[in-house]
């Protein structure tokens, strides 16, 4: 059966996420891969689970590696736990996530475990859209009687899951992000996840209500009483009981993000003030250090000039004294020739 659409579900993003950051989280050229399982249903391959897989890659030479082995025995233990996932292809995740060379000779080799195969780009650092794009290979017909080549053709993908894939994504985005720190594209973003799920649902109702016109499908008693009770849910906002409790709820919102803002403004100022409080003492306590640190030198000088002056007069009394030595001695030695003089 041709493939129209893949289907995506989130488990998948999240487990090609996790293994790029254990294997090459940061990195720019390293990539990691894996093997995807899923189910076929009216042309729409439908990707719930994968696994990774041992890869080695060299650009330079384009030469790869990837263990078949290791695949052969993943699915002998993924088929005693899901007999349903088969294997439908393969994925890499990197971040900017586009086609490489090496890429058509993967995907030769995955045939082996799947007929035609699928071929998942994740980018792990999405701008905002959808964060993977599928591909299936083309074998391009020859008539000279060269060697048959293949190529990639994009495939349309969305993201899909089943209800307690929604809910459990969306606890934990709740844990993973601040929600005390929210911005207005966050608001927006969320709006808009939650307007494009809304109108699924509302599609899928009125697909089955025009079946059931046609008498495709049975009337279900159950199905049109809760439909029922959705329409009974629904406020009229033309009353003026809910304009009031609408405008109420929307001032009260305003208020809360008022004095949220205030609040935010003040501990800025206020950590600025002491940031600035900090660095004039640290100025100061500086001055003062360097201030000490030039009077200790100049104490330092005087002591020097001190001693050496000192110095200088004990040499010149020194030297006076051994001129009088000298004088004296150059006195008496006359006398004592004279003495001599005498005696003889």
């Amino acid at each position: 059966m041709e493939i129209k659409k893949a289907s995506v579900h989130p488990l998948v993003l999240l487990f090609a996420v996790d293994h790029y950051n254990r294997e090459a989280k940061g990195s720019l050229t390293k990539r990691v891969c894996g093997i995807l399982l899923g189910t076929m249903n009216s042309g729409i391959l439908d990707i719930s689970n994968c696994f990774a897989v041992p890869f080695e890659e060299n650009l330079e030479n384009g030469t790869w590696f990837l263990d078949s082995q290791y695949i052969i025995v993943m699915k002998a233990m993924q088929r005693k736990v899901s007999a349903k996932e088969v294997i439908v292809g393969w994925y890499s995740a990197f971040p900017g996530a586009k086609i490489r060379p090496s890429d058509l000779s993967i995907q030769r080799m995955v045939t082996q475990f799947c007929p035609n195969p699928l071929y998942l780009v994740i980018d792990v650092e999405p701008k905002g859209e959808f964060p993977a794009s599928a591909y299936l290979s083309n074998v391009d017909p020859k008539y000279d009687g060269t060697e048959l080549t293949l190529t990639f053709r994009h495939v349309p993908s969305e993201m899909g899951a089943q209800e307690a894939e929604e809910i459990g994504v969306e606890h934990l985005l709740r844990d993973v992000m601040d929600t005390n720190m929210t911005s207005l594209s966050s608001k927006i973003s969320q709006r808009a996840t939650s307007f494009a799920t809304f109108t699924k649902h509302i599609s899928v109702i009125q697909q089955y209500l025009r079946d059931v016109l046609e008498h495709k499908l049975p009337m279900n008693q159950q199905i049109f009483a809760l439909l029922q009770e959705i329409f009974n849910l629904i406020p009229d906002v033309n009353s003026p009981e809910i304009q009031r409790a609408l405008i109420e709820h929307s001032n009260d919102s305003s208020l809360v993000l008022l004095m949220s803002n205030l609040m935010r403004t003040t501990l800025s100022m206020h950590s600025l003030i002491q940031n600035k409080i900090e660095l004039q003492t640290k100025k100061e306590k500086e001055a003062e250090e360097e201030e000490e640190k030039k009077e200790k030198e100049r104490e330092k000088k005087m002591i020097e000039g001190k001693g050496k002056a000192e110095r200088e007069q004990k040499e010149k009394e020194e030297k006076e004294k051994k001129e009088k030595d000298e004088d004296k001695m150059d006195v008496e030695q006359p006398k004592e020739s004279n003495e001599q003089k005498k005696e003889n």
